[in-house]
């Protein structure tokens, strides 16, 4: 009897320290490490922001509906990031310790003149809140701040030290140009010999009409286009004195000018003469300021007309093709493609002309992939009867896109120099070297 006792005992208890053993673990555990917060405010409460520099630099910033601007000591967007790194480190700054609860002697923190003087608006409350900082502590691991109207001294994290110690420029928006580039239609570069122009062709494609009309390639455009969208103003000059004379930029006879069309809408961009450290010095000139930019876009403002122009020999490709025809003098060969039946089989290919038979498909393919990757290295201006095209070596006609298109290349060829002539470009296409040969040579063995 007194072993049953002693085991609904050990039983009643055992349920109750597993009871209290829920109850505690549900219990929130206090943090004795926990960080006290210098400020706890909402970042999306937060409306404007100043910051003023040890330097004399005062920057303030204000948030509407568009997002952050500087309104001191200029008008000029805002790099949203930055001003939002900015914001989010004000709410979310922490004493990491205290240092001195009722400081005499600040110079010691370097906080009789502070490095940064930050100060913020919270909507709702009328009066700002303020912070400062001073120096890094000895052994590097924080800064030294204080609130104004305290004697309080504490550290704060580095990361302080690179939030907050921003100029304006800092702050700025630096992008040079504003591109819509979904939107861009005309490109035009003018420089001292020459004017290049492109202009949307269709949904995908561009075409140049100055110096010379021909297709353009569209990766090379849209490149260029995407750099002067992404171009990022390296250092700025914006003070009436500093722009007065543009002749010490390289920017009263600008080496390139660039104007991108969109629609109505124009922008135009002027680079001028190198800077410092590789950069070059570039205006908008609707605006009163001068900036540099990276030597990478200068590099790309420089380019020739055949830099823009279309290098693929022909516009067909393997996939698409439905009828692929070369005469060569007398002789000539044609293939056509043939739909399969089976909506998971694989078309074939076939010899319509000089006979009609069955050819190896995957050769032919990769035939039609060596004359579709042909390339020029050059373009020339006028047709030279040293090039072979008054009797061409060879007449490719191509059908593609179920028939829809079709293009005409003569083929010129003088030793190893092989030449290209389209009926939609100007002159002839110089061809890379033994890249024409070796087509022929894949053609030629199927049998």
């Amino acid at each position: 009897m007194r072993g049953r006792s002693t085991l609904v005992l050990l039983i009643v208890a055992a349920a109750f320290g597993g009871y209290l053993y829920f109850f505690e673990s549900k219990k929130a555990i206090p943090e004795e490490n926990a960080k006290k917060k210098v400020f706890a405010y909402d970042t999306a409460k937060i409306e404007q922001v100043e910051i003023k520099l040890a330097s004399g630099e005062d920057t303030a910033l204000k948030k509407d509906a568009g997002g952050w601007t500087i309104v001191k000591p200029t008008t000029a967007p805002a790099d949203q990031n930055n001003v939002n790194d900015i914001v989010t480190n004000l709410a979310t700054l922490e004493e990491d310790r205290v240092v001195e609860e009722n400081a005499s002697d600040l110079k010691t923190y370097g906080l009789t003149q502070p490095r940064m003087d930050v100060s913020f608006t919270v909507a709702g409350e009328k009066e700002p809140k303020r912070i400062l900082f001073g120096d890094k502590s000895p052994t590097g691991v924080g800064v030294y701040a204080k609130l104004p109207d305290a004697k309080r001294v504490f550290l704060v994290g580095t990361s302080a030290d690179t939030t907050f110690n921003r100029t304006t420029f800092d702050l700025r928006d630096k992008t040079a140009l504003k591109i819509d580039q979904p939107k861009v239609d005309t490109l035009e570069l003018v420089s001292k010999n020459q004017t290049i122009r492109v202009e949307k062709s269709g949904a995908e494609d561009w075409k140049m009409v100055k110096p010379v009309q021909a297709p353009a390639d569209y990766v090379t455009v849209q490149g260029l286009l995407g750099q002067l969208m992404a171009a990022q103003m390296q250092t700025l000059k914006d003070k009436p004195e500093d722009v007065k004379d543009l002749k010490q930029y390289g920017l009263d006879k600008p080496e390139v000018t660039a104007v991108i069309g969109m629609g109505p809408q124009k922008v135009t961009f002027e680079l001028g003469k190198a800077g410092d450290g590789g950069s070059f010095w570039a205006r908008d000139p609707s605006k009163p300021a001068v900036f540099t930019v990276a030597s990478a876009l200068a590099d790309e403002l420089r380019k020739k007309p055949f830099d823009l122009r279309r290098k693929e020999i022909f516009a067909f490709r393997p996939f698409n093709t439905t009828r692929f025809e070369i005469t060569r003098g007398k002789e000539s060969r044609a293939f056509e493609r043939v739909k399969s039946k089976d909506p998971n089989g694989g078309d074939t290919w076939k010899q319509v002309v000089p006979s009609e038979k069955t050819v190896d498909s995957s050769n032919f393919e990769g035939a039609l992939l060596e004359f579709s990757n042909l390339r020029a290295e050059a373009a020339v201006d006028r047709i030279d009867p040293a090039m072979g095209l008054g009797s061409p070596a060879a007449i490719i006609t191509v059908k593609f896109e179920d028939g829809k298109k079709e293009e005409r290349v003569s083929i010129g060829q003088r030793g190893p120099d092989v030449y290209a002539v389209r009926p939609d470009q100007p002159g002839a296409l110089k061809v890379e070297m033994g890249k024409y040969e070796a087509a022929s040579k894949k053609l030629d063995s199927i049998q």
